[in-house]
């Protein structure tokens, strides 16, 4: 199953295959993920709704512990983002319950456990470091 990642407003779609991405291992317990890095993002909403569309639709029970978000390099207890389902379960939403912080590193992550619902795994784990920016507008009175 491939997947894009985007936001709720406008999907941006990221493939492995244009060429942007990076693979690294990293160490999760005692299982290793070889994850695929996509370019860091740059939003300007804090309370910014990330939608992540599939080329099938998702098994639900699949996501819990596969999709999530990290600050800092540490994963976000699942208390504080909900996870949604749209377009008859192809995308999930994830949407952080706090806002998120200037300047902070966040990452979106979703796991190589996600399946769907006829049982397929995801092709690959993806990750995408994305960051709160503030935008300054002058002018002229």
């Amino acid at each position: 199953m491939k997947i894009t990642t985007g936001m709720v407003a406008m999907i941006v779609t990221i493939l492995a295959v244009m060429g942007i991405a990076a693979s690294a291992v990293a160490n999760q317990g005692d299982e290793e993920i070889s994850w695929t890095w996509f370019d860091s993002q740059e939003v300007e909403d804090p309370e910014k709704v990330w939608t992540v569309a599939f080329s099938q639709d998702v098994d639900p029970d699949s996501v819990e512990g596969e999709i999530y978000i990290e600050k800092e390099g540490e994963r976000l207890p699942k208390e504080r983002f909900d996870i949604g389902f749209i377009d008859g379960g192809q995308s999930v939403t994830i949407t952080s319950h706090e806002e998120y912080v200037i300047g902070e590193v966040y990452t979106l992550a979703v796991g190589d456990g996600v399946r769907s619902s006829q049982g397929a795994l995801i092709s690959e784990a993806v990750k995408m470091p994305f960051t709160l920016m503030v935008f300054v507008m002058t002018g002229f009175m």
